[in-house]
């Protein structure tokens, strides 16, 4: 099976065998080396048969997945990683220290929050989502921004309001900006609406 998965010219359907048949193995490793595939399909189907397995393992590589190219499978890595953590509920603890400890790349805490975003546990994540919001990473801080607006609701628009007042990155801003108007907060307009007229173009990024 390990074979097929390098074989550029290999089949879909033999390498939804391959992957099957590494499934049933148990093989974190060599599944998510199809979470690499060029096919969407292929990678699709990596992401089905790792989220049918436990363990840390198989949920960190679905962490990498959530990044896809192709929409479709970094949704449905979403979805794996919120039925693993509905599963085992010591991951959800390792996705929260993954998202918060700065002795993870940037990449992998933006990673771990987009996941608490979509985890939909709001009394679980939503402390963690929040202290992302002061990650010194733009890119964190950013991620944590989109997964406050899926987890949170208007009543935790203050606490983007106050990081309006502190942020200096646009692309951060225009995030906040986005997510204070969708809740209906309003405290954080001037600041919004100074930034809209220095950089109008950055407010649908």
């Amino acid at each position: 099976p390990v074979a097929v998965l390098s074989d550029g010219n290999a089949t879909v359907e033999r390498k939804r065998a391959a992957l099957a048949a590494l499934k049933q193995a148990g093989a974190v490793g060599y599944l998510a080396e199809g979470l690499k595939d060029p096919s969407a399909i292929v990678r699709l189907m990596a992401v089905k048969y790792l989220g049918e397995l436990k363990g840390e393992r198989a949920m960190a590589a679905l962490l990498g997945t959530l990044d896809d190219p192709t929409y479709e499978v970094g949704a449905a890595a979403a979805d794996a990683i919120r039925k693993a953590v509905d599963r085992e509920k010591h991951l959800l603890l390792r996705i929260k220290n993954m998202a918060m400890s700065e002795g993870h790349p940037a990449p992998l805490r933006r990673q771990a929050v987009i996941a608490l975003g979509g985890i939909g546990q709001k009394d679980q994540v939503l402390s963690a989502i929040k202290d992302a919001l002061r990650d010194p990473a733009g890119e964190v801080r950013r991620a944590a921004v989109i997964a406050l607006a899926r987890a949170g609701s208007p009543e935790d628009g203050s606490v983007l309001v106050t990081m309006l007042s502190q942020e200096k990155e646009t692309d951060v801003i225009a995030k906040v900006a986005a997510v204070l108007g969708y809740f209906g907060v309003k405290q954080g307009a001037p600041k919004v609406l100074a930034f809209l007229e220095k950089e109008p173009e950055r407010f649908s990024s």
